[in-house]
């Protein structure tokens, strides 16, 4: 929900361990990397991966799409 508020621009959504984020112009690239960026810096002893992401005229839906997993690691 935070996000949400600091990336006005943008459409973030999450289910489970997956976070979307998509623009329908390519006009929001700046936000729309740094809320990758947000994402990737969020907490301690997250891993990122990027499950999708395309960028430009070729993208399906959205101009602007990424599909990120966190994952949560620890060491004991």
């Amino acid at each position: 929900q935070q996000m949400k508020n600091i990336y006005g621009g943008l459409e973030i959504s999450s289910s489970g361990p997956r976070i979307t984020i998509t623009a329908l112009s390519t006009s929001s690239f700046g936000q729309f990397r740094e809320a990758i960026g947000h994402v990737q810096n969020g907490g301690s002893g997250w891993r990122v991966n990027i499950d999708r992401f395309c960028v430009g005229r070729e993208c399906d839906k959205y101009p602007l799409y990424a599909s990120l997993k966190i994952n949560k690691v620890s060491v004991n």
